[in-house]
């Protein structure tokens, strides 16, 4: 399978629009929205965005548009790497005025920009600037898409094929991906491991632009439960294909599983943003995971926030209408609402008798300190039997002590009774009880990782 997913740049149109901004939204192609801060460059192949979940990278040819917060969408000058896919230098854009396009002439350049860097043939790419140019045949946009035709049209006319972000004769092309393609063969068949990466490897040289090479290398080395080596095969292939989703979940799984509940949240918000349910029940039980491991609330309330992000964009797709998210199931709205209403009201319970809870802990904790204080003073001065009237006045004060410390204990007791009552009053959302690694198709479990048994988050 091969997979053309590579981010391309899409020339410096697009890159003059794409500015560093506050309170951006940045909207892809394929539907996802993500909120932040746009810090890329301006002649960027990718466009990152800082977000609550952390920095999120986006190949140029994904990006529909952005939505910037506080700032002009309108970038520095910016002009294209002699190199840059789409061939040629192309024309600098300034950022409104002059002969360039405006705000929105750089919007209406922008989706054949994008659809044509995604085309996986000349002709297509071509056929996407004539159609353009049958809509909008005058003005400075038509300029530009007169030079970007002429591109794609010279690779037609010499029969060249897309090879990663670059374009080669349909022969070598072919030679390359058919060498390719005997070194995976092999290196699936081979089954010392060692020499299986080294053919894997092989492979991926001969055709560094095909994500299921390194894929099937991190398949390989997850059987073999060689998990770090594996993370480097999934990395890889995300490089190839930044939107890779079985790459995302895998190291969304595997970071889950070492703790680092950043990165799980990120690549795995990324799968579930997809619409991949693995990954979104692989959220779920990362949540539950970091809350077992204490993560700090409004950590956790962020990935909430995401999952509710994901909720909507499949609504608006038609998808799960009426329902909601509710760990690892979906249910009706309305039941969900009454769930968080009900939980409201016994988590605020549950505050207080925790607060108080401490507190008597803490006074517990005091008193037996101090009981022990006074059992060595009294055994230091009068030894085990005690003498006279000042023996029997730190007796006096011993047994004070004792019972400051009884009925500490007795309050600690009864609100630790309180706290589980109102625990068991409360619903927990369900979780799957593993992270699971899906294979290629994004569909089929490959392997699960067992997570240990606990009471969900609270």
């Amino acid at each position: 399978m091969r997979t053309i997913g590579y981010g391309l740049a899409v020339g410096a149109i697009v890159l003059g629009w794409l500015a560093a901004a506050c309170g951006d939204t940045v909207r892809t192609h394929d539907g996802r929205t993500f909120q932040g801060r746009v810090v890329s460059e301006p002649n960027a192949a990718t466009v990152e965005v800082e977000t609550e979940l952390g920095r999120i990278a986006l190949a140029v040819s994904e990006v529909a548009g952005i939505d910037y917060g506080t700032t002009s969408p309108a970038g520095p000058k910016a002009e294209a790497a002699p190199n840059a896919p789409g061939g040629g230098r192309a024309a600098p854009v300034d950022a409104g005025g002059g002969n360039s396009p405006g705000v929105d002439e750089r919007q209406l350049l922008a989706e054949p920009l994008a659809e044509s860097e995604r085309a996986l043939t000349a002709a297509e790419g071509a056929a996407i600037w004539k159609q353009f140019l049958a809509e909008h045949a005058s003005g400075r946009p038509a300029d530009l898409a007169r030079e970007r035709l002429a591109v794609w049209q010279d690779r037609v006319d010499r029969d060249l094929v897309r090879f990663g972000p670059t374009w080669l004769a349909r022969g070598e092309a072919d030679r390359r991906n058919a060498r390719a393609d005997e070194l995976l063969a092999q290196a699936e068949a081979q089954k010392d491991l060692e020499d299986a990466g080294k053919l894997y490897d092989e492979a991926a040289a001969a055709q560094p632009f095909r994500a299921d090479i390194p894929f099937a290398k991190a398949r390989r080395l997850i059987r073999a439960k060689k998990y770090p080596e594996a993370c480097t095969a999934l990395e890889q292939a995300r490089t190839v294909q930044p939107d890779h989703v079985a790459a995302l979940n895998n190291l969304g799984v595997l970071a889950a599983a070492q703790k680092n509940w950043p990165v799980a949240f990120l690549q795995l918000g990324r799968a579930a943003g997809a619409d991949n349910p693995a990954a979104l029940d692989n959220l779920a039980e990362a949540m539950f995971l970091a809350w077992e491991a204490g993560s700090p609330r409004q950590a956790l309330a962020a990935v909430e926030r995401k999952v509710e992000q994901i909720v909507a964009e499949l609504h608006r797709g038609g998808k799960h209408v009426g329902q909601a998210r509710w760990g690892s199931a979906w249910i009706e709205q309305a039941r969900y609402e009454q769930i968080r209403k009900d939980n409201a009201v016994v988590d605020a319970q549950l505050a207080e008798r925790q607060a108080r809870f401490a507190l008597a802990e803490k006074k517990q904790s005091e008193a037996d300190a101090a009981l022990l204080s006074l059992q060595r003073d009294f055994l230091r001065r009068f030894g085990r039997r005690g003498a006279g009237p000042a023996g029997r006045d730190v007796r006096g004060q011993f047994a004070a002590a004792d019972d400051q410390a009884r009925q500490a204990r007795q309050e600690a007791d009864k609100l630790r009774k309180e706290i589980d009552e109102l625990r068991a009053k409360r619903t927990n959302a369900p979780h799957p009880g593993r992270l699971i690694l899906i294979d290629l198709d994004a569909r089929t479990e490959l392997a699960s990782l067992s997570a240990p048994p606990g009471t969900p988050p609270q």
